[in-house]
């Protein structure tokens, strides 16, 4: 049996994937008629298989195919890299998707004389070819072990990898007291009794205290607290250098209490807290001052007490009415409103220079009812608001400071929506109607991205708010024509937009065949072709999109060339278009 104990946990990724359009290719319905010979077609393009006019392009693009089985076939996603290449190619080339390597085991305790299998969630990720493009797998750990086909022993968990690459595994517990970890894995093949031992209770560290509140700064300094107030319903939790949850997670009780584990070889950890579902508005914050483990791990001391955090004087939150219109005086409803302020953090008891708490706010939020009315529990003084009307609404997002009194009620007046125009038309100047146009705003990529249609003629108009916005378009199936997503616009409330006309170049066709580990042609595979390097992307607009997962998602969207899946033969045909890659 193989055994691997935890050192540490290292940074865990994760990869979101897009949801994507099907092209008309093989195994999508049919593309329309477009043509019947080259003749058809305007100079320099050639008729496929009698329904697109095509292009080869003019020098060869890497891409990266990734290629999905359909559940059930025993298989794994798989990358491929890849080449648009000038020349033609009647058939493509052949893709054989590898037998996955089956890793089966259990997830125990040390120290537990019985080797109980802990249920929770197993993830392994491996570096992609390009950002937000990973290799990702994940399975459950089961507190009841179980056969898995092709094995005799009964095992915790059964993860499916593809063969090759350096995994990063990192297993999440179903139980908040436990702390999540992280281990390292590469396999060439099958591998049985992988046992992934967590460390016993009397190897990790507890880090308990309590979260109170109190108008004397200063109380808690000396060990006494009179008059301090617990504070219940934060969640707790301690956070690495890399930004990754390294402790259990834990709720304060009514005295604000809370007990937390962190695993081993973490020198340093910040203590993090927020609301944890409860209807009153609660606190969010850290504390400034890093946790400091290493003297703990250095003289095998168990706990560390941090004793009673003083958030200071929280001030009584009063119920404000909010009015919102647009500028023509029409109520605004439907439309999310935030409050936010930020705490006066008493200082550090070693330190009266330093605060005790970093990024100590309280916010609450509401929508708007019909008449664009809402009561929201804000403290007094100056409140950060947030105005966000529902997509495609007349009225813009608003933000501000406004100043909370008890008498006084807020009204709030939203400015117009940029009118954006515009028409899309194909490579032939004919309009194309029924295509998606779809905004994603760099300002704030939380948001769900804008999408309109155009009309039969290929005209279209949205509401934009104002800042930049990057553009997809998806062309109807069988038009015959490829996604695109070269542009950027730029949107200021102050100016009409000017019309925004796009012609969707002729696309490359590119073709190949997806065979199993014996050969068989494989039907229903989704196949993605995806760009290494986009021109649109490597321009400085998108510095300020803040580095996320939510960015990593954009750039992948934006290098997606194409999408389909396979027919009976295995075949498939995706439609890119290739002026919008980077030379």
């Amino acid at each position: 049996m193989l055994m691997f104990s935890i050192p540490r946990l290292s940074d865990i990724s994760i990869t979101v994937v897009a949801t994507v359009l099907i092209w008309g290719c093989v195994g999508s319905p049919t593309i329309e008629t477009m043509c019947q010979t080259d003749a058809d077609c305007q100079a320099g393009l050639q008729c496929h298989s009698g329904r697109a006019c095509v292009t080869r392009p003019e020098q060869a693009h890497d891409v990266l195919l990734r290629i999905a089985p359909p559940l059930g076939s025993g298989l794994v996603q798989e990358h491929f890299s890849a080449s648009l290449s000038p020349e033609p190619d009647m058939y493509g080339q052949t893709w054989q998707l590898s037998k996955p390597a089956a890793v089966r085991g259990t997830i125990v305790r040390a120290q537990d004389p019985f080797h109980s299998s802990i249920p929770g969630t197993l993830i392994a990720t491996a570096p992609g070819q390009l950002n937000g493009v990973q290799l990702r797998y994940q399975t459950t750990s089961y507190s009841t072990p179980r056969v898995f086909e092709g094995s005799n022993e009964a095992f915790g968990f059964e993860l499916l990898l593809q063969v090759g690459p350096a995994y990063e595994i990192t297993f999440w517990p179903d139980s908040p007291d436990i702390p999540p970890y992280t281990s390292t894995l590469k396999v060439g093949g099958d591998t049985d009794g992988w046992m992934l031992e967590l460390p016993a209770d009397g190897e990790l560290v507890t880090v308990t205290g309590a979260l109170v509140t109190s108008a004397d700064a200063r109380a808690g300094c000396d060990s006494s607290c009179v008059g301090c107030v617990g504070v219940k319903g934060l969640r707790v939790v301690l956070v690495d250098g890399s930004g990754h949850v390294c402790s259990s997670r834990a709720v304060t009780d009514d005295a604000g209490a809370f007990s937390v584990q962190v695993q081993p070889s973490v020198d340093k950890a910040e203590l993090r807290f927020s609301p944890s579902g409860s209807l009153k508005p609660l606190p969010t914050g850290r504390l400034s001052q890093w946790v400091d483990l290493t003297m703990a791990w250095k003289k095998k001391q168990h706990q560390i007490t941090l004793g009673q955090l003083n958030l200071g004087a929280i001030e009584q939150l009063v119920d404000r009415n909010i009015l919102v219109q647009d500028v023509e005086g029409n109520p605004v409803g439907g439309a999310q409103v935030i409050g936010s302020a930020t705490l006066s953090s008493p200082s550090q008891c070693a330190d009266q220079t330093q605060p005790l708490f970093s990024e100590l706010k309280v916010a609450v939020s509401s929508p708007t009812d019909i008449e664009g009315k809402v009561s929201l529990a804000l403290p007094q003084g100056s409140v950060e608001v947030q105005v966000k009307p529902a997509m495609g609404h007349i009225a813009a997002n608003w933000s501000g400071l406004l100043t909370v009194e008890k008498t006084i009620a807020l009204n709030i007046v939203c400015e117009k929506r940029a009118l954006l125009t515009g028409k899309i038309l194909d490579f032939e100047g004919i309009p194309v109607g029924q295509a998606t146009i779809r905004f994603t705003s760099l300002a704030d990529l939380k948001l769900s991205p804008v999408e309109t249609q155009a009309l039969a003629d290929g005209s279209f108009e949205v509401r934009l708010d104002g800042g930049d916005w990057a553009v997809v378009i998806e062309p109807p199936e069988g038009r015959g024509l490829a996604r695109y997503s070269k542009h950027l616009v730029n949107v200021d409330l102050l100016y009409e937009p000017l019309p925004l006309q796009v012609v969707l170049p002729a696309p490359t066709v590119m073709m190949g065949t997806v065979i199993n580990r014996d050969g068989e042609p494989m039907v229903g595979v989704v196949v993605d072709v995806i760009a290494q390097s986009m021109a649109a992307l490597s321009t400085k607009e998108l510095a300020s999109a803040p580095e996320s997962m939510d960015r990593a998602l954009l750039v992948h969207e934006m290098h997606l060339l194409g999408t389909s899946f396979t027919s009976e033969d295995g075949r498939f045909e995706v439609l890119v278009e290739t002026s919008q890659l980077a030379h």
